[in-house]
Formats: C-alpha cells, sequence, structure tokens
C-alpha cells in the first residue's frame, strides 16, 4: 500500500479507542493450510454476502479440543468439521470458538466449514467495501487495530505470521467478472444465467493479501518476458479505463526488469491489477488500483512501481507484526525511488531521496509524537512516515552501508531464503549477517532498534607528502537526531578534492563516537567533503553546486541560500544543513544558548575572488521551537572556520520577527555557522531590562569585539556598559540626539554585557544586552 494514498483518511478518522479491540491469537494454537472460500452470492442492492469457506488447518499444540477462527461482524449459519455438524459452536467478540468431538495434535488435519452471511465490516480504508455495482475488499484497515481485515469476509486466522495457500470462488450475474488472486483455474456458466470464476493462489500469503474483487471488468493483458519465464500480466478495469491502460503502465516491463535484476525473479503466477474505488493494496497477483489513477499518463507511475514491489518486500517476504511495517513500506518505498535510478538517473533518485529525506528529518517526530524505533513503531502509526520515507532511508543507508554488490546479492539471499515467510529486524540483521559476512549488529542497533538517526561530521583533516602524493587522514565524529545513542557499526563516505575537483573517495568504517580513516591522493589536497552524493542518509541534507556566475544560488532543503556577488573564476560549494546540536561553548555565556537541534556547515574550493551573502531561515514554529521561546528571545548566528575553533560572533542582520525570518551574513566564508539566542529579559540589581524601542539600536549582536550603537532619544545624556555583575565598564557621553556612538570591547573576558541608556540624574532610559564573543 502507498502512503500518500491513505493519509487523508488517516486525517478523517474519527474510530475512538473503545472502537478498537485488543487483539487476539488464534494463530497461537492452529495453522491454516489452506482456505477455500465460495462467496455464492455478492448483493449488490443490499450490500451483503452469502457464502462458505472451508478451512484446512493442522494444530501447533497437542490435544487441541477447541478451535478459534476470527470473523467480524457476519453471521454464522452453520459449522461442520470433517464433514460432521458442530451444533455447539460460540461466535462473540469476532471469535468464532468451535468445540472437537475429539482432540487433535500436531501432525493431525481437519477441515472446518463455515456457512456465514450478513454485511461486511468496512472502515474508511481496509474491509469489504460495496461500491455502485462495484465490490471489492482492502485486507488492512488503517484506523481499525489490529489492522488485519480478512475476516470481514472469511472466517480465519488473521495476523501476519499464519500463511496458506487459497482457492477463491465467487458466483456473479452474467454481466459481471469476479477477480481473484493467483491463477484463473476455471470459468463456470450456470444455468441461471449467472457465472463463477474460481482462482487459486498456490504461493502461501497471510490473510491481509487474499482478495476478490466483482463489477462490470474490462480485461486488458499483456505479457512480461521475465528472466525465468514469461509472466502474464493482466489488468481489471472499468470498461472506459481499458483504453488508458497502456499509457498508465506504460513502463511497468521496465521497472520490473530492474526489480527482478536486483531483487531477484518474480515469484507469482501473474502481475496483476484490478480497478477499485479506492486503493492501493498489494494483494498477492491482484493489486488493488484505484480508478483515478488509470490516467493515460504517467501520473502514477510510482504508485503501480510500489505496489507491485510488494511482491518482494510484503508478499514473498512479510513483517511479522504491526509495529515492523518498515520491512513491508520502507522497502517497497524505497523501491518505488530505486528504480528512476536504474530508469532516469543517478540525479533523479539523488532529488527525490533528498527531498523524502529531508520531510522524515524535519516533521517525522512530530507527526508521530517521537522518535520511533523502526521495529516498534505504535500502531497507531503503522501507516506512517516512520514505516515508509524513514523506512526507505534506512535502507538506502544500508545499501550505501555495504556498497550495491554486496547489498543487492545480500537482498536476493534474503528474499529466497526466508521466501513466504514472515519475519522480524532480528531475522533480517541475521540473515544479513550471515549472507555477507558483516557483522550487523551495529548498523541495526544504530538505524533500527534505536529512535531517531546518526549524524556525522568531520573533526578535522591532516595532510603528509608521501613523494608524489599526499596522505590524507580524515577525522570523523558521530551525534544524534533524536534521542541519545552512540552506535557502531558506522559507515561514512568522505571525498578529498583538488584544485582540478576530481574528488577520490574511500570510506570511513568505525565504532563509538569518533574514527578516522586515511587515502592517498596523487594532488595537493584543497578541501574533504562529506557524502558528496548523498548516499549515506544520516541526519544531515546537503547537496553541492559548481558556481560560476554572479546570482542567487539555493541549496535544496538545507534552509541556505547564497547570493554570489563577485567571483572571477568557478566555485565548487557544498552546503549542509546538520540536524544535531552544535558544539557548546569551552565555557559557558550566561543567558545566551546555542542550538540544540541543528547547524550549518559551508563547504568551498573558490577561486581568489568570491564574494557572496548567505542567507539563513529561522523559525520558532518549527525548525527552532527548542531555541526560541519568546519575544524576549533575539536571534544571533556564530560562525567557526572548522570543528576545532570556538564560537564567535560576525557581523550579520535579521530581516523578519522574533517568530520567523531570515539572517544575513555578507562576505560569508566557508566554515560552519549555528543560530543561538540571548534572553534580553534577564536583570540584576540596576540592570533593569526595559522594552527595547527604536530609541536605541546595536549592531552587530553578538561581536567579536566592536560594537555600533545608534541612539535617537532626545533626553540621552550617557551610554553605560555593565558586567553582569553590576560593574561599570565604560561611561560614554551621547552629544546629540541621532548620534552613532562605537564601543570597542578592550581588557574584558568574553561574555554577556548590559548597555544602559541613560538620560539626567541618572534615569534609565532604555537597555539592552550585548554579547561578546572574540
Amino acid at each position: 500500500m502507498k502512503k500518500q494514498t491513505v493519509i487523508f483518511i488517516l486525517l478523517a478518522c474519527s474510530l475512538s479507542l473503545s472502537q478498537m479491540h485488543a487483539q487476539v491469537t488464534p494463530g497461537d494454537t492452529i495453522h491454516a493450510v489452506k482456505y477455500t472460500i465460495d462467496l455464492q452470492e455478492i448483493d449488490m442492492s443490499n450490500q451483503t454476502i452469502h457464502a462458505n469457506t472451508i478451512v484446512t488447518l493442522t494444530p501447533l499444540v497437542d490435544d487441541l479440543d477447541i478451535v478459534q477462527l476470527e470473523l467480524m461482524q457476519l453471521t454464522v449459519d452453520s459449522v461442520s468439521v470433517n464433514g460432521v455438524s458442530i451444533l455447539n459452536f460460540n461466535h462473540e467478540n469476532e471469535i468464532l470458538n468451535i468445540p472437537l468431538s475429539s482432540s487433535i495434535s500436531v501432525g493431525d488435519t481437519i477441515d472446518v466449514k463455515v456457512v456465514y452471511n450478513g454485511q461486511p465490516f468496512h472502515e474508511s480504508w481496509g474491509g469489504f467495501h460495496y461500491s455502485s455495482d462495484y465490490a471489492f475488499n482492502l485486507g488492512v484497515g488503517i484506523s481499525w487495530i489490529p489492522h488485519n481485515l480478512g475476516k470481514t469476509w472469511f472466517p480465519c486466522i488473521d495476523d501476519f505470521t499464519d500463511r496458506a495457500v487459497y482457492e477463491v470462488s465467487a458466483t456473479v450475474p452474467g454481466n459481471m467478472t469476479a477477480v481473484g488472486g493467483g491463477e484463473l483455474i476455471e470459468v463456470i456458466y450456470n444455468f441461471n444465467g449467472t457465472i463463477t470464476y474460481r482462482w487459486y493462489l498456490d504461493n502461501p500469503i497471510p490473510t491481509y493479501l487474499a482478495s476478490i474483487a466483482v463489477g462490470e471488468y474490462a480485461l486488458v493483458e499483456d505479457t512480461y518476458n521475465g528472466i525465468e519465464r514469461d509472466i502474464p500480466i493482466t489488468y481489471y478495469v472499468r470498461p472506459m479505463d481499458s483504453v488508458k491502460v497502456p499509457g498508465s503502465f506504460a513502463r511497468i516491463k521496465e521497472i520490473l526488469g530492474v526489480y527482478e535484476d536486483k531483487f531477484g525473479a518474480y515469484d507469482w503466477h501473474r502481475i496483476g491489477y484490478v480497478g477499485t474505488a479506492i486503493g492501493a493494496m498489494e494483494h498477492a497477483t491482484n493489486i488493488a488500483y484505484p480508478n483515478f489513477c488509470i490516467t493515460g499518463n504517467a501520473s502514477y507511475e510510482d504508485l503501480y512501481a510500489h505496489e507491485v514491489s510488494h511482491m518482494w518486500f510484503g508478499d514473498k517476504v512479510t513483517c511479522d507484526k504491526a509495529e515492523e511495517m518498515w520491512i513491508n513500506e520502507g522497502w517497497a518505498t524505497f523501491f518505488a525511488n530505486y528504480y528512476v535510478e536504474e530508469m532516469d538517473g543517478v540525479d533523479y533518485f539523488k532529488t527525490q531521496m533528498r527531498n523524502m529525506h529531508a520531510d522524515v528529518l524535519y516533521s517525522c517526530h512530530t507527526q508521530e509524537g517521537a522518535y520511533h524505533p523502526l521495529n516498534n513503531i505504535p500502531q497507531d502509526y503503522t501507516y506512517g512516515t516512520s514505516a515508509y520515507d524513514r523506512g526507505a532511508t534506512v535502507v538506502q543507508a544500508l545499501r550505501a552501508n555495504l556498497g550495491d554488490d554486496i547489498f543487492f546479492d545480500a537482498c536476493k539471499s534474503f528474499l529466497e531464503d526466508l521466501a513466504f515467510t514472515s519475519v522480524s529486524s532480528y531475522d533480517m540483521e541475521a540473515n544479513f549477517t550471515q549472507n555477507t559476512g558483516v557483522d550487523m549488529s551495529g548498523f541495526f542497533n544504530n538505524w533500527v532498534y534505536h529512535g531517531g538517526t546518526p549524524q556525522y561530521s568531520i573533526d578535522s583533516f591532516n595532510v603528509v607528502p608521501e613523494g608524489n602524493e599526499y596522505n590524507v587522514t580524515v577525522y570523523v565524529k558521530q551525534k544524534r537526531h533524536g534521542p541519545d545513542y552512540v552506535g557502531d557499526g558506522n559507515a561514512i563516505e568522505f571525498s578529498v578534492m583538488g584544485d582540478g575537483w576530481e574528488p577520490v573517495s574511500a570510506v570511513v568504517y568505525f565504532d563509538g563516537t569518533t574514527g578516522s580513516a586515511s587515502i592517498l591522493v596523487p594532488f595537493q589536497p584543497e578541501e574533504v567533503f562529506l557524502d558528496l552524493e548523498e548516499r549515506y542518509m544520516d541526519a544531515t541534507i546537503d547537496n553541492y553546486k559548481v558556481i560560476n556566475e554572479i546570482d542567487e544560488y539555493s541549496f535544496s532543503d538545507t534552509y541556505v541560500n547564497l547570493d554570489v556577488t563577485e567571483i572571477a573564476d568557478s566555485a565548487f560549494i557544498q552546503v549542509t544543513h546538520n540536524y544535531a546540536p552544535a558544539d557548546t561553548f569551552a565555557t559557558a555565556i550566561p543567558d545566551f544558548r546555542l542550538s540544540d537541534y541543528r547547524y550549518w556547515t559551508i563547504k568551498g574550493i573558490l577561486p581568489e575572488t568570491f564574494n557572496a551573502t548567505a542567507r539563513f531561515f529561522y523559525s520558532k514554529s518549527g525548525l527552532d521551537n527548542t531555541l526560541i521561546f519568546s519575544d524576549t528571545d533575539s536571534v544571533a548566528i556564530l560562525y567557526r572556520e572548522n570543528a576545532g575553533m570556538e564560537w564567535q560572533a560576525l557581523d550579520f542582520t535579521v530581516v523578519g520577527t522574533w517568530t520567523i525570518g531570515y539572517i544575513y551574513v555578507e562576505d560569508a566564508q566557508m566554515g560552519d555557522y549555528a543560530l543561538g539566542v540571548w534572553d534580553i529579559s534577564v536583570s540584576t540589581d540596576e540592570l533593569t531590562q526595559t522594552e527595547n524601542t527604536d530609541e536605541m539600536k546595536v549592531y552587530p549582536n553578538p561581536s567579536s569585539g566592536e560594537f555600533t550603537f545608534e541612539i535617537s532619544n532626545d533626553d540621552a545624556v550617557s551610554l553605560e556598559i555593565y558586567s553582569m555583575n553590576g560593574s561599570l565598564i565604560e561611561s560614554i557621553p551621547v552629544q546629540e540626539k541621532g548620534a552613532s556612538i562605537h564601543w570597542v570591547a578592550k581588557n574584558v573576558p568574553r561574555g554577556t554585557y548590559m548597555a544602559i541608556l541613560k538620560g539626567n540624574q541618572k534615569r534609565v532610559l532604555t537597555s539592552t544586552r550585548i554579547i561578546y564573543l572574540p
């Protein structure tokens, strides 16, 4: 299923917690081998069904004397076991309890037949739906917990782990078609003008992947020449949509070719889509696909690519519980982005992944109320951003960590070794470890089992000449976006560049907080960049540009623009938005705090003449809600050349309000930039902070030691600078209204000071805090 198609339903859901039922587990004692479902009547007018289902069962425990199946909101007419009627069955709270005349044990097999009728349940998304003269099921509910909704149309063991084969029959009026999963094995023309369609699916699936769709369908057929065999493609669509099928699915064969090449042969009888009023849902070989997506053009290519990718991740291998939905949806979301790299180029893939990753880092934890571990996503957010988009970025991080050759081989092995089973993240970790020879425990702990995302940065690098080459040693460190955790199994690529801009790259592998690696390069190194091609999906958004003319340049999703005003030749610049706390001061400055959430790194190889103004975005309601609290917080920006240096003040201009705006830095230099605020409301003794007005303005603030005060109060007599313990540092006469006073901090320590404008009799007119950062 595709997240974008269900998000509006999540917003519209009105089910209360009282409507959600605790999960039952009939599958703890018994296993369904086969379901034979016979929908004898599908009444479009009354929106009811009359049906019977034979469930072939085998016990998982000895001496089992009662069988439990799940069946929701339907009336049970009769039950029999091996052809013998059971009269004392009980059907309450969605559980059908069937006592056995004699107990059964492991190795036994029984057939339970249930005859039932009624109006099937559906929520806004999942369940059994009627729409005009069409009926169809969607196997999972979004708002309904537990999510599995096979039980809305047949009695079953309704979880992610119990797998069975399926024979599904449906009898419909002669103008209609019934479409199920697998192979159409029989069409029976009945004497009363109805038609019975029998479908058989021989690969075992959990209940939520079983399907039926009924209505007036036109069949459009095609064939995909797979790597092992020719595979039928079927599109069952409304007659008016049949001419739109070729354009709507124009590149499906190319996409399937990518998937087979990278993830292994397609293992199902056919590739199938069926038009439904809502969707989309990855029913095995019979994907429910919304009618509105059959447009005749490529508008929804990513949707059909996402859904068919589930035939590998989601259907062939399934998550073993809802909390592990990233195994289904994260991998399918990665698939639906990856194919564009193969077919449309790496730049397109990179842009799509960057946009997705930026949204994950910016909003996933706020949408879902926490940084959830991928293997333990609360069921309220099963079909949310963590499982889909963050899951996809973690798959890409795994790919980068292992390298393409090892990664794709390991994917094929994983899907073959665990085919037609349900797995956990721990199963995935163990299988990838076995098939790669790489201990994957560090990666899975860092990326899957703990919330948040690791962030990597260059601490420093060292260059040592060796003959005609240079040995470059790069030192990196790890922080985190989200809850504190220092992970092992880290990998991040670095690229060394000289003035010819030809990168030589290597990977730092390390455990813990810091690591290093060395590489020989045949040129004088100018700069070292991390993850130039944006492959590792750590808690950064970065991209680079080649700049060769005066213009304004936007670096996507970094909240930085560069307005280049002078340039003599081309410049290579990478901008990184780090979603991690800025390094703190060696000595804390009272009433001043740095961002605990983000900072920027701007790196580049510049021509001799280069000048640009950098524009940085701030927002209390978004990125900076843990930094900016009230209108007494004055936003500022600090700079350092590299991680080995202390933050320092620089000239800047703020355009905006205290809640949102831009900070402009002229003559921007390469290095790190961090937002900070100082609280202008704090005061001690005489240093009473009054409301700041236009009577006195100061800039820059913070400053590296030189402050300019513009004074417009007619009554001003003196400007006095005080330390925060009340000691007078300097008193400067104010000569006239509109005076501009330049004050240089000399022989005073870095820190916060109070500037007070006074009138006659030492009356305080206004005051403001200033921060000195040498």
